[in-house]
């Protein structure tokens, strides 16, 4: 909500508002620039890595409002990759109506099978190799958002935008966003 008043602001001096006003390529490159300062950071685990998650989730959720993208349509899109639509499997209501820490709690869940268990006993280096793999897929992420806004290496403005598709690429980088972020607090 916050972002959708700075956005709608008058404020010559919002820095939101100048990014809505330059459009979503200028946005999407916003988190693909944070994406590979949180690669480089990645290897430290240390407060500006923590500083580059919050400039992604930003600008994350920048794009999400630029891609007619809500909370609920993230959540819905996310029920229907990871559990085929079937809404009994995931239960909102169990986390206090919170979907943001259910889906938290799911790909923690994921990654710790993924890891056989082993999630939180993973030594630095298997660990920090693990956040490179999954910083590499928020840029895959981000590079399929652009690739719907856009064609030709980003240069010419897609004719139309095809909504359903450019909200499953959002939901792929907030899912890379989630695990990786999951993987520093190891």
């Amino acid at each position: 909500d916050i972002i959708r008043l700075r956005k709608e602001s008058n404020d010559e001096n919002s820095y939101v508002r100048s990014l809505f006003l330059k459009g979503i390529n200028k946005i999407a490159q916003k988190v693909g620039e944070e994406a590979v300062e949180l690669v480089i950071e990645a290897k430290d685990n240390n407060v500006e890595l923590q500083k580059e998650f919050i400039d992604i989730w930003h600008f994350l959720m920048d794009e999400f409002i630029v891609g007619d993208m809500d909370a609920a349509q993230l959540t819905d899109k996310y029920v229907d990759h990871r559990f085929a639509g079937d809404t009994t499997a995931f239960t909102v209501g169990r986390f206090g109506g919170n979907a943001l820490e259910m889906i938290f709690n799911t790909e923690y869940n994921l990654l710790n099978n993924h890891f056989n268990g082993e999630l939180s006993t993973l030594n630095k280096n298997d660990r920090d190799l693990q956040i490179l793999i999954y910083s590499n897929l928020i840029l895959a992420g981000m590079r399929s958002v652009r690739q719907q806004i856009s064609w030709k290496h980003w240069k010419k403005p897609a004719v139309s935008i095809d909504y359903d598709k450019l909200q499953d690429a959002f939901l792929q980088t907030f899912i890379a966003l989630i695990q990786c972020f999951i993987l520093t607090q190891m």
